[in-house]
């Protein structure tokens, strides 16, 4: 897709966000004025922003069974370990211990 086209899809897809839901099926029909591809390449943007919104809602260590952060789930079962995972199981790893930690997260054995 050139620069052109790109800039079109770009131009359309931010101003269909502005479109209330319910009324963007027909705001895509009448802006593509036919353009069979172009009206493709929008409504997939559409579809995907949509679901975007929900890409970080569940944190990446989720208990499947409850929804809770396993992290909070893990507190509670070892809240005697000075790390808050020592000896925890994720998946196949064994969490042995903190080995230190700063600004941008904290490093565990496993």
């Amino acid at each position: 897709m050139n620069r052109e086209r790109w800039g079109q899809v770009e131009e359309l897809f931010h101003a269909a966000l502005q479109v209330k839901e319910s009324g963007r099926a027909d705001f895509v029909r009448q802006a593509c004025a036919g353009d069979e591809e172009l009206r493709q390449e929008l409504e997939s943007l559409l579809a995907h922003d949509d679901k975007a919104g929900v890409f970080i809602e569940t944190p990446a260590f989720a208990d499947n069974n409850t929804g809770a952060p396993q992290s909070d789930r893990v507190n509670r079962e070892t809240s005697n370990s000075q790390s808050g995972l020592a000896e925890t199981i994720m998946r196949h790893y064994q969490i042995l211990g903190k080995i230190g930690g700063g600004g941008m997260g904290v490093v565990y054995e496993a």
